[in-house]
């Protein structure tokens, strides 16, 4: 019984249409995904985002995120972290 239900989740996560192939293809010619940078933020489903903070020295999660942290990070990055934690 778990043989066929193996199979068949490996089935079920190997379709793939031509549109997802060619797309796939296109961005590995690219390069494939860019990396993220060592100190760039992450912005989470939730609402929070992750800052280096560099008085500190170490990362910290918030949803309301200091102006003396927000000083730190540059102009694009300081508008994206308000954008998402508005």
């Amino acid at each position: 019984m778990q043989n066929i239900t193996t199979e068949t989740a490996a089935l079920m996560g190997s379709t793939k249409s031509e549109a997802k192939t060619t797309a796939a293809r296109a961005n590995g010619a690219k390069g494939g995904r860019p990396k993220k940078g060592a100190y760039d933020s992450t912005f989470h489903k939730d609402g929070s985002v992750t800052i280096w903070d560099c008085h500190n020295q170490g990362w910290i999660r918030t949803s309301n995120p200091s102006a003396r942290l927000l000083s730190t990070l540059s102009n694009e990055e300081r508008e994206k972290v308000e954008a998402h934690t508005a």
